[in-house]
């Protein structure tokens, strides 16, 4: 179909606008990807001096291919570091991500089934947690 100038279409359809814009650029959407299937939050412990910092949920379920989001809820620094075990806090390389100010995020998509495990390498031993992938 051809367009005649002004995005009006020549073959017998005048009157009729384009589905693209004036300047011919398609409109792509912003993202492909729909919400996410958890969100854990980092958050202070208030009344807590030996824990001030938590995961929230500590643990968390999805499917398989489903993302989690972690969001900072403090101007703090942490990471979310994942580790092969809680009980030997050393980073595997799945994901390491720094989060150092109040709203900063990261998305991880878990596409196996299995236990993830991630801890917050400042706050090690008492800031960890466990994604449970379906």
């Amino acid at each position: 179909r051809l367009l005649a100038p002004g995005g009006l279409a020549r073959s017998g359809e005048a009157g009729r606008r384009s589905q693209l814009p004036a300047d011919g650029a398609a409109q792509l959407p912003k993202s492909v990807e729909g919400p996410p299937g958890a969100e854990v939050r980092l958050v202070s412990v208030p009344g807590d001096p030996d824990h001030p910092f938590a995961f929230s949920p500590r643990q968390t379920t999805v499917k398989a291919s489903q993302t989690v989001r972690w969001v900072n809820g403090d101007d703090v620094f942490h990471t979310v570091t994942s580790t092969d075990s809680l009980d030997r806090l050393r980073p595997n390389g799945l994901f390491n991500k720094s989060l150092s100010r109040r709203g900063q995020t990261f998305d991880y998509t878990f596409r196996r089934a299995g236990t993830y495990h991630y801890y917050c390498q400042p706050h090690a031993p008492f800031m960890v947690g466990t994604v449970r992938v379906e």
